[in-house]
C-alpha cells in the first residue's frame, strides 16, 4: 500500500495513534525527498537538517567553527536575500523601471 511506503514500512494509523509527527521521521521523508517526482519544499528540508546534525553542534562548532544553527540562519539570509532581490526585479519588470 502507498501509504506504508510512504511511511518507512509503518502503518498510517500507528503513527496517528502514537501522536508522532510522520514528518519529522526519517524513515517517512525519505520516499517523498528522493524517490518522490517532487522533491520536499525548503522549509522541509530546513527542519530535516536541523534535527539529523543538531547532535553534532559540538563536532562542527570545534572543526568548522559554527553550529547546525548558524548554518541555517545562513542559508535562510541568502534564500530571503534571493526573495527579495526577485520581487524586486519582478515589480520592476512591471512598472518598466
Amino acid at each position: 500500500m502507498a501509504t506504508e511506503a510512504f511511511f518507512g514500512g509503518k502503518d498510517r494509523l500507528s503513527f496517528l495513534a502514537s501522536g508522532e509527527d510522520p514528518f519529522q521521521d526519517g524513515a517517512a521523508m525519505r520516499e517523498p525527498i528522493f524517490y518522490g517526482g517532487e522533491p520536499a519544499y525548503s522549509f522541509q528540508y530546513r527542519t530535516l537538517t536541523q534535527v539529523k546534525y543538531e547532535a553534532d553542534d559540538d563536532w562542527l562548532v570545534k572543526t568548522r567553527g559554527f553550529t547546525i544553527a548558524d548554518a541555517l540562519a545562513v542559508t535562510k539570509a541568502i534564500s530571503d536575500f534571493h526573495s527579495v532581490a526577485f520581487l524586486s526585479s519582478v515589480g520592476n519588470a512591471n512598472t518598466g523601471s
